[in-house]
């Protein structure tokens, strides 16, 4: 199994670098320090602000900036777009319903992660505000993907046993996650 890893992350990394080689200089200078920032998290996840905000405003960040590099160095600039807001509400909402599954875990090894520290059923209604807000925030923004996709999460709260569930729950939540992007490719928003 440790081979088929290893051999799953040097392809991931090589593609990674062919990428970033084809990027605008200003925008691949970010794919370093999100690789750190990648490699630093088993030691930053033990910050509880780390889990709940830093990790969802990277994803954000990479989200927006890779892709559409606006000749902005590190791509600053990404965190500013309109969709940045309804983004960074969509992904941290989800980010703390993939914690669920870790409540016990992250007690027990003192990980202050916000189940740890609040309990699931306090972290629902705080990933339930973060949903409605992407909601809201994606309605007034005119993104009609992220919309569809937060009210998919906001349904997925409705089975907490399966969001806390090992492999099935954070499996959940990333097929949500990636609904807007299958939206727009398949050109329905």
């Amino acid at each position: 199994m440790s081979g088929l890893l290893i051999v799953t992350g040097l392809t991931a990394a090589g593609c990674c670098a062919w990428h970033t080689w084809h990027m605008p200089l200003q925008s691949a200078v970010l794919v370093p320090l999100l690789g750190s920032a990648a490699l630093a998290y088993p030691l930053l996840k033990r910050v509880p602000s780390t889990k709940t905000l830093a990790l969802p405003l990277v994803w954000t960040w990479a989200a927006i900036a890779l892709p559409f590099g606006d000749g902005s160095w590190f791509g600053w600039r990404a965190v500013l777009e309109p969709v940045a807001s309804p983004l960074f509400c969509l992904i941290a909402s989800g980010c703390l319903l993939c914690d669920l599954k870790d409540e016990r875990d992250d007690r027990a090894a003192g990980v202050r992660s916000l189940p740890a520290m609040l309990g699931g059923r306090a972290t629902l209604q705080i990933a339930m505000l973060l949903i409605a807000a992407a909601t809201a925030l994606a309605l007034v923004e005119h993104r009609p993907g992220i919309a569809l996709s937060a009210v998919a999460l906001g349904l997925a709260t409705t089975w907490p046993a399966v969001l806390a569930t090992e492999a099935a729950g954070p499996l959940l939540v990333d097929v949500i996650l990636t609904l807007p992007g299958i939206l727009i490719t398949a050109r329905l928003v």
